[in-house]
This record gives C-alpha cells, structure tokens and sequence, in this order.
C-alpha cells in the first residue's frame, strides 16, 4: 500500500515500510544489529499500560503535564485512508507516575483518528482529529472532566493534524497549507491567510510518525519538516511562515525536528537505510549535513531539557525488531548509544534529565504494554548548556529564589509558566538583577522565558525544590 496523499503523509509501521526498499541482504541486517553496542545497565524503559489498548492500537501522541499526570492518544493503526466509521479514538492516561491508567473512549469523535494531543492538568486536554475524507470532517476536541467527554471547538479541514499551545489562551492548529489560531484557550478559532503561509510544492506534504516529534514549539518558536526536505518555521506562534531547504536534499522525508533553543537545531531524514542529520545554528535558515553518519535508524527525536546536547531517538520503522530502536546522542547527533533495540515505539517526549515517557507504535498481541516510562540517569549529572553563553539561570534546582545573570548592560523581561502553559508571574531583567523570589512555587518543574533587548529569547525548565 502507498503512503497515503490527502492534505498530509501520515507513516506507521506497516505505510513506512511499504514505501521503502527491502534491505539489502538478511546478512547484511545480521551484522548490523550484532555490532550494535550493548547499552548500560542502568538505561532502560519500564513498561506501563498493559493490557489497556486493544490489538492492532497505537498510542499516537502523548502529553507530559509533570512526573505525575501524562497523556496519550491512540488509534488504530491499519485504518490506512478507509477509516471506518465506527472507528473510536481512545485517550489514556496516568495521575500518579504510571503507577496506575485509565482509557477512555472519544465517541463524540467517532469515524476519525487523531495525530495529536496537549493536556494542561489531569482535567483538562485537547485532541485534533483527522477523517482521511470519509465524510466526518476534521476538528478540535476538548474534554474538561479528565477525558471522559469531549465537546469540538472547531471543526474545520486546519484541525487534521498538529495542535501546538505555547501559552494557556495562544495555541495554532495545522494541517498542511490550513492553519488556524486562538487566543482564548480554544474556545474560538481564526484561519490563518493564505497570504502567511509559503506555498507548498506539488506532492509535498507534512510527514510524521508522531504527534509529538515532528513539530516543536520554543518559547514564540515553531517548526516542523516536509516530504520534500524543507523546514517551515513561525516566530510569531503561527501567524505568519518561512520555509528553508535543508542540507537533506528535495527529496528527504523530515521526520522529525528537535530544537535546544531558538537557533541550534536539528531535522532527519529517515527515508534511507541510516538516518541523515542535518544541523542549524541560526532558528533553521541554513542548514549542514553532520560530518559523520551515525550507524542508527530513528524516525523521532526529543531533546532532553537542562542536558549538555543530548537527545533521545526511537523508531518503528520496519516489522522485523531489528530496526525498532530507542537510543540516545549526548553530543547532538554526532554520535549514538542504542538503549534498546526490540521495541516498536511511537511518540517520546521527555521534561527534565530523568522525567520522560514513551508509547508503544502499536500493539501487535494481547496484553502488551502501551506506554514506557524512563528509568535511565544517562543524563541527571550531566551540566546543563546555557543557550546563549552569558546568560544564566542558577540556582536549578532552586529552593527559594532564582537568579539571572546577564551580559551588561542588556536588558529584558521574563515569564513563568506551568509545564501545562498556564502564566504564573512575569517581572523585568535588569543587568544587576536581584533574586527572584518564587518560595511561594508548589515543588515540581516549571517554564521560564526570557526576552531580552537585544532579541535574544531563552526559554528553560526551571525546577522547584523542597
């Protein structure tokens, strides 16, 4: 079956594997998975949501609130263009680390799937939904009573694909060339125009395996890769678009996006036998092919946050568990440490240096585990990069008070958020910055922007401790 052309290229397991060539000889596959490095002991993913999604299910997208609350998204897999129409979405969901989960049933979106979710509290979450054209239209659902009922904010072609908040009341929607935003929480939505949005070449497409991994928002920031080697970007969350060639050639799949800060990133092209890096330093506007070509194959990166360049990869990408990898680089791509190589994955996303969760691609027998929970401490002693070399934020961890140093005589402003996007506090930069007293903070892990005179915008998890 061929990846499917609608107004974007969706890739599971079995659509990936169908547009790629078979590899090359079965003893050409033995010796790579035999030369495989063996990973540490104390790396590993530990299984959760077992038994909780039916065969042939995959979770699609998930959304990590804090160390407690984490979300999913799931659909069947082998729906391909034909969705069925009483096909049900299903939304799980873990309150206490995983310890326990909950799956409940969108029916108020049935006949669709969903690429992706964003939750904001154990309550409150959003989904967009997605019809391939069998009449029951595409629309952004959200529930408030913890995934139990879910009521469409707006139906509309823009809701077929990526949902991004960058704040509680800002968010945009995306589908190809359709684009929507808020700027009341979800409750309305406004089209973005025509005009804002670079036109896509013919049989371009936005690709993804994940919700997640294929679209990243920092701070106003925001990117994501085409089927035609490209990397749109917004820095004014969605109004208005660029697009840029990357060093992957016009014909690479861009998978997948991960972003440190707003200027040094990286895109993947996994339509080959190893995945390609390509490398920005300047938001995305050039781009250069890493050197070396690491021996890895992965479909979805994350960036580890408050990590010296280090970054998690997971793939699904063909049906033999040779090529269904987790791994991690600590050096931003250049090099890679397989952590475990006989997992289907699906989305990964990760908080903190020792606080992330990843899903399943599908679950391919009964009683198999949906969701896996990080348990490595690769990166908890790792030191933490400064985005922009004076600029620094310590303590971090912090008990009572945070502080700024900054270059002088720059100037700026900050805001605090919740991981969930809701505005806490906001306050001036000064270059002899006094303390930031934040005692009152709950223990747990926040965001804090920073924008400064000079242009520059750093954004930083920032944890509270007891």
């Amino acid at each position: 079956m061929a990846c499917l052309k609608t107004e974007m290229k969706s890739i599971s397991k079995s659509k990936i594997l169908n547009t790629m060539k078979a590899p090359i000889t079965y003893l050409i596959l033995l010796w790579f998975i035999t030369s495989l490095p063996h990973h540490l002991i104390s790396q590993s993913w530990e299984e959760q949501a077992v038994g909780l999604l039916p065969t042939g299910y995959g979770v699609f997208g998930i959304s990590v609130v804090n160390e407690h609350t984490v979300w999913g998204v799931a659909f069947n897999q082998n729906t391909g263009n034909g969705i069925p129409q009483n096909h049900i979405i299903k939304v799980v969901k873990t309150t206490d680390g995983g310890a326990n989960w909950a799956v409940y049933d969108v029916e108020e979106a049935q006949g669709r799937i969903s690429f992706d979710i964003v939750a904001f509290d154990e309550y409150t979450a959003f989904i967009t939904t997605q019809d391939y054209n069998n009449g029951n239209g595409r629309g952004v659902f959200k529930t408030e009573d913890g995934g139990e009922n879910w009521e469409e904010k707006f139906h509309n072609i823009a809701a077929g694909v990526w949902i991004r908040f960058f704040n509680s009341q800002e968010a945009v929607i995306i589908n190809r060339q359709f684009m929507a935003t808020t700027q009341d929480g979800g409750e309305s939505w406004q089209l973005v125009p025509a005009g804002s949005i670079p036109a896509f070449q013919n049989d371009e497409f936005t690709i993804l395996s994940s919700g997640n991994n294929s679209c990243q928002v920092i701070g106003s920031h925001l990117w994501f890769g085409t089927s035609k080697g490209r990397v749109f970007r917004s820095k004014d969350k969605g109004h208005t678009w660029e697009v840029f060639n990357t060093s992957l050639g016009s014909s690479a799949w861009v998978l997948s996006v991960a972003f440190q800060d707003t200027l040094t990133g990286i895109a993947i092209n996994t339509s080959t036998f190893f995945t390609k890096f390509s490398k920005t330093n300047d938001g995305g506007e050039t781009w250069v092919e890493l050197s070396s070509s690491p021996d890895v194959s992965v479909s979805n990166l994350t960036v580890v946050p408050d990590s010296e360049g280090a970054l998690i990869g997971i793939a699904d990408r063909y049906t033999s568990s040779f090529y269904q990898v987790s791994a991690y680089s600590t050096n931003f791509g250049q090099n890679w440490e397989i952590i475990t190589n006989n997992i289907a994955f699906g989305a990964t996303q990760f908080i903190g240096a020792n606080v992330g969760w990843a899903s399943r691609g599908e679950v391919t027998s009964s009683g198999q585990n949906a969701m896996f929970k990080w348990q490595g401490d690769i990166f908890v002693n790792t030191t933490a990069i400064e985005p922009h070399g004076d600029y620094k934020v310590f303590p971090n961890p912090f008990v009572n008070n945070l502080n700024i140093e900054i270059p002088k005589p720059v100037e700026g402003h900050y805001r605090l958020y919740t991981t969930a996007g809701q505005f806490i506090q906001a306050g001036k930069i000064t270059p002899y910055q006094a303390p930031i007293h934040l005692a009152h903070l709950k223990v747990g892990m926040y965001q804090l922007e920073m924008l400064f005179d000079d242009g520059t915008f750093i954004t930083k998890k920032i944890v509270k401790a007891n």
